[in-house]
């Protein structure tokens, strides 16, 4: 089915697999993993999908072999690279024609009882077909291991390794664990002063992981290959908050073990959960399209998770709302740096710290809600947010006395304080808002 420029592929009796298409480099064809029906079961070893290949026109869909990789074109667009299950603990490096025709065995790849699946092949400037991602000046390989029950391409328990092209000299990068063993023995990863990832891959924030904070090496690579970002030559902006959204996926949500997010190269950046994109006027530029909107949700973040200071790149979000959910960590300074922020509501009862001054920059910011076990000071500098409407800061530790800075606030229509252990009296400007809560802090109103 033709929608303008674009065309919807059927794919009767099959079902998507969590990879990102991928072109040919001549541009003529797409290869993509999809399940065949009744052939995936969650707890069926292993998960074994098909590749499939088809015309950029739609047509002439074809089915290729079966996988346990996301399938990667040679690099004269004639062969596809797959890895394909042979036995218990054995898999195999195949290439294959587009068409199917003529598969060949280039390697075997030995299993462990954890691994479902395995990352994509790559080709050697020679045109030998290895797994994983091939550095830029041919001499090492880094490649993943997923484990059990992981169901995302992008997760942050990958075993993450890089190996000279001889198959020895394996070096791992970064470690996780989720197997019982594993999380027996405590969580393993790269310290962050360390860690050096391979190109395409970036660090995350430090995620806190049993009272120490590792950081993880997540390909971003997706982001800018046209799925999930459609023409990312025409949308670097996007690409970029993609780039940045990738690796705050294992921060904001955690490292959970029954939590999947569609945050990943499976789907469309448009339809990842809790995400708003939507057109933005650039100076001197068409309107592009841009992360416009976090909102976390209770069925997003169910294990504790941490804000991070990376939120403070997605410069054109108007709204981010991380609302009762099972996060912590301080309130980033770096959320200063929203200049185009109209709704910030933070509530977690693990969020700590002082409120940043920083937040005074945002003289957009129509709603600003902070709850969770905030202390300090409440900032002189919020009474630079003269758009500002509502102002929620009840039911933390904050401390101190009112400032009367907060009376400048003309456009205040909601003001909650209550819940607090405020001193000092009540700036007079401020007995004109709307709705609010200061006959509940015993507090007399300023001479």
């Amino acid at each position: 089915m033709e929608t303008g420029k674009s065309r919807e592929i059927a794919l009767s009796g099959r079902q998507a697999a969590p990879y990102p298409p991928a072109w040919s480099p001549d541009g003529r064809s797409i290869a993509f993993v999809a399940y065949e029906e009744d052939a995936y079961e969650e707890d069926e070893y292993p998960w074994q999908g098909v590749a499939y290949t088809v015309e950029a026109d739609g047509s002439d869909l074809t089915r290729v072999s079966e996988t346990i990789s996301a399938p990667s074109w040679s690099p004269d667009s004639q062969r596809i690279g797959i890895v394909r299950y042979e036995d218990e603990d054995k898999a195999a490096i195949y290439t294959v024609g587009a068409d199917g025709s003529y598969p060949f065995m280039a390697a075997n790849v030995k299993l462990d009882a954890s691994q479902r699946w395995l990352d994509r092949v790559s080709w050697l400037p020679d045109g030998t077909p290895t797994l994983g991602r091939v550095s830029p000046d041919g001499s090492r390989i880094a490649f993943r291991s997923h484990f059990d029950n992981i169901v995302n391409i992008f997760n942050p328990y990958d075993l993450l390794y890089t190996t000279a092209l001889n198959g020895i000299d394996i070096e791992v990068l970064v470690k996780g664990g989720h197997s019982p063993e594993a999380k027996n023995s405590g969580w393993s990863g790269y310290h962050t002063d360390t860690v050096s990832c391979p190109e395409g891959f970036v660090l995350s924030d430090p995620v806190p992981v049993l009272g120490q904070g590792w950081r993880y090496c997540v390909d971003i690579t997706s982001c800018s290959e046209g799925f999930v970002v459609p023409e990312p030559e025409k949308n670097p902006g996007l690409v970029k908050d993609c780039e940045t959204l990738m690796p705050l996926r294992v921060v904001l949500i955690g490292l959970p073990e029954e939590v999947h997010t569609n945050w990943g190269p499976g789907t469309p950046i448009r339809d990842w959960a809790g995400i708003t994109v939507t057109a933005v006027e650039e100076p001197l530029q068409p309107p592009a399209p841009r992360v416009t909107g976090l909102k976390l949700i209770p069925i997003l973040i169910t294990l504790p998770a941490t804000m991070t200071p990376s939120l403070g790149r997605l410069t054109e979000l108007r709204e981010l709302t991380v609302n009762h959910v099972n996060i912590g960590g301080h309130i980033p300074r770096e959320l200063g740096n929203l200049a185009n922020l109209q709704v910030l509501v933070l509530s977690g009862s693990e969020l700590t710290g002082s409120i940043p001054s920083e937040l005074g920059n945002l003289t957009n910011l129509r709603v600003l809600s902070l709850q969770g076990s905030l202390s300090g000071h409440i900032p002189s500098e919020l009474g630079n947010l003269s758009n500002l409407q509502e102002l929620v800061l009840e039911w933390n530790y904050l401390t101190g006395t009112i400032p009367p800075e907060l009376g400048n606030l003309s456009d205040l229509r909601r003001l909650a304080l209550s819940g607090n252990e405020l001193t000092g009296c009540i700036p007079q400007a401020l007995r004109n808002v709307e709705r609010n809560d200061l006959d509940k802090l015993g507090l007399d109103y300023c001479e």
